[in-house]
């Protein structure tokens, strides 16, 4: 698959990651991309995955442009911005998988592995012609992805503002056409909540999460990992998500001694660019640091595996991390854990395609609930208490996103209650 840019990430000696913008015909960085990462970016503290999220964004802007015979650089430097039927064309292509875009590269009539050749390309009516399956992203991922690309190319008319003179008619034109075009992209800006909820992540059901539980235990035949080291730490991973709520990054990030067997505690930190870590894709805890208790099996699950599994693993030795590559034995990665909800989803037929790490987390939300529900814990009081273990601000609204299908029950019988009396008055 043909594929113009990447993303080289570089780490610093303090720990810094930094992602660069990078040319993979000669391996160069893109100039304009890198300083507008560290002037505004890097500069206003973002995260490094911030900057990369920004920067795979400003990497289908680009993509896209040289499909459709678009030199952005250039057009800038001489004034001339995006018009109306440019902007329609960036946000139809910014709905598109990164995939979707390589693709269209290697498939657009007039082009050749070395790009397109007659400028801008009909892709919508080739698409149509052949039948193409067109893949897409969801609304949240298309309207982050713009908000990138329209400040970026704000950025970059604001750069030309200084090579006109202001008492110019020149400049006055500038301005509004600058103008303008921001406007236009937040005016076909996708919603990131329609009125539609279907579709909305949400828990697994008690069925499936007990279906789940009993395939990845390392005896079950229809466990998908051969190598027994990776049955036994997927199983502990998915577990302790189940059991604790916690994030993919936070686990990952998680050392031996964070794990106090004396008293069954976990402690969850913010650990940003850390040195130590060797991984370039470094895993991030968005939430704040907070001690997790652990029930007495899950202690023994995670003592075993240190003890008998983990210890066995060539290189492990090298760090302290929790979990380890089976093959390498350095710190897992978040690759390697997307691929292993990649192999359940595929190798087991019967889980929903939706399952991933972050469908764990909602799943907890749900159960715990479920609990406040039965114990009779007030409302302001089942906050504060789910704000702590998620790792929230007590006034954060985080808990509305993890709670959907829990709600949605509660206001079903709801409704069937009122509806009973109705129908007995009647």
């Amino acid at each position: 698959m043909a594929r113009l840019f990447y993303i080289k990430w570089l780490k610093f000696d303090d720990g810094e990651r930094f992602p660069m913008l990078m040319k993979k015909a000669d391996g160069t960085p893109l100039f304009l991309t890198t300083v507008y990462t560290i002037a505004i970016q890097r500069s206003s503290g973002k995260s490094s995955a911030t900057l990369g999220v920004n920067l795979r964004a400003i990497m289908h802007l680009y993509t896209w442009a040289y499909l459709n015979g678009i030199d952005i650089d250039g057009r800038f430097s001489d004034q001339d911005l995006l018009g109306i039927v440019d902007i329609e064309s960036l946000v139809n292509a910014a709905g598109l998988t990164y995939d979707q875009l390589c693709k269209d590269l290697e498939n657009a009539p007039g082009s050749s592995k070395s790009g397109v050749k007659n400028g801008i390309c009909p892709m919508e009516k080739y698409r149509n012609s052949t039948h193409t399956q067109i893949c897409t992203v969801d609304n949240k991922t298309k309207l982050i992805r713009l908000l990138y690309i329209r400040d970026y190319l704000d950025w970059l008319a604001q750069q030309q503002m200084p090579k006109i003179s202001p008492q110019s008619k020149e400049h006055s034109l500038f301005k509004t056409s600058r103008l303008q075009m921001k406007e236009a992209i937040e005016a076909r800006l996708p919603a990131s909540k329609g009125r539609n909820v279907k579709g909305d992540r949400e828990g697994l059901e008690p069925e499936i999460q007990k279906r789940l539980t009993d395939v990845i235990h390392p005896h079950s035949p229809e466990n998908p990992w051969k190598n027994p080291h990776v049955r036994v730490r997927n199983r502990l991973f998915i577990l302790m998500m189940l059991v604790l709520g916690v994030r993919k990054g936070e686990l990952l990030l998680t050392r031996i001694k964070d794990v106090n067997f004396q008293s069954n505690e976990l402690l969850i930190r913010r650990v940003p660019d850390d040195p130590d870590d060797p991984r370039f894709h470094e895993p991030n805890t968005k939430t704040r640091d907070r001690i997790l208790p652990f029930e007495d099996d899950l202690a023994a699950l995670i003592e075993e595996y240190i003890l008998t599994v983990r210890n066995k693993v060539p290189g492990a030795g090298r760090h302290d991390f929790l979990f380890t590559a089976a093959g390498t034995g350095q710190p897992l990665s978040l690759a390697g854990v997307t691929k292993v909800f990649r192999t359940l989803r595929s190798k087991v037929s019967d889980l929903p395609d939706t399952l991933t790490s972050h469908v764990l987390r909602h799943t907890w939300n749900e159960r715990f609930s479920e609990m406040m529900d039965q114990n009779n814990v007030s409302e302001a009081e089942e906050k504060k208490l789910r704000s702590y273990l998620m790792g929230w601000s007590e006034f954060s609204g985080m808990a509305g996103t993890y709670t959907k299908r829990y709600v949605r029950k509660k206001a079903n019988e709801a409704s069937l209650d009122l509806q009973k009396k109705i129908m007995k008055k009647e």
